[in-house]
């Protein structure tokens, strides 16, 4: 009966409320409807930023776009839609797994709620509160790795290599296990864009291993030049001797750090 509230007599708390409501669930059915073969051209780089955008950044968007909600103060333009998200992901949830969800079949969420206990899995929903962090992240990759790459002959880098959805094929994961994975799967791809830009960074301007052996040890596997960078002891000599050997010559859009040159990492046009 939604459709037939007057949303012009409600107070801007609950007309902003509502519109989230109405918003979301019109962005869940047309994720749904749109076809298999469609969305797996879709969600991968800058699709699947448009698909997050438009479920975490769209309701605030179209809060504050309604004057009478704006007039509300940030009750209504801010606190309302985080109050209807909430609400609507638990009711999805629920949803979702009656209708979807697979009889007797396995989920994530009762494994660690037998496991641990309901309270510490509900403590586990405030990683989703990491999300305007990750935001910032990907903002930086496409804002500052473009000059960077034109500037220091940085490789090209394509964002569908390593941000895209994939894991909503599998069977039998629903409800909220379903948003978690698809979460971590946005969340994983964003760090390990920006990790492997930074490895770049690191090669070219900074290679020096760090003083503790501890700390090179714990940061290998991320950086995996460190057992190359010159040691701290050899002094800026050895950093000399570093660039004469692995980046003299190597001309603009090479300048990959070393294991990536050996194909280790999908490097390409950043789309």
């Amino acid at each position: 009966m939604l459709a037939a509230v007057d949303l012009a007599s409600l107070s801007p708390f609950l007309r902003s409320f509502l519109q989230t409501i109405i918003a979301l669930a019109i962005l869940t059915a047309l994720v749904r409807l749109t076809p298999t073969r469609l969305k797996d051209r879709l969600l991968v780089g800058y699709g699947v930023d448009l698909v997050i955008a438009l479920f975490t950044i769209g309701p605030f968007v179209i809060a504050w776009s309604t004057p009478s909600v704006r007039a509300g103060g940030w009750l209504a333009w801010l606190i309302a839609p985080i109050t209807a998200d909430i609400v609507y992901t638990f009711f999805w949830c629920i949803l979702d797994e009656a209708i979807r969800g697979e009889k007797n079949g396995f989920h994530i969420r009762t494994y660690w709620i037998r496991r641990d206990g309901w309270i510490k899995y509900l403590v586990g929903w405030f990683c989703f509160v990491a999300a305007p962090m990750f935001w910032i992240v990907r903002l930086s990759e496409i804002v500052y790795y473009p000059p960077l790459r034109w500037a220091w002959g940085f490789p090209h880098l394509r964002a569908r290599d390593y941000i895209a959805f994939s894991r909503h094929k599998t069977k039998g994961l629903v409800g909220a296990d379903y948003l978690y994975c698809l979460y971590c799967e946005w969340m994983t791809g964003v760090w390990s864009l920006g990790t492997e830009m930074l490895r770049h960074l690191e090669s070219m301007w900074c290679p020096l291993r760090f003083g503790r052996q501890d700390q090179c040890e714990r940061c290998a596997a991320t950086f995996p030049d460190l057992d190359q960078w010159s040691g701290a002891e050899e002094g800026m000599a050895g950093v000399e001797k570093f660039f004469h050997v692995h980046y003299e010559g190597v001309p603009l859009g090479q300048r990959a750090h070393l294991k990536a040159r050996s194909g280790a990492s999908p490097t390409d046009e950043h789309s």
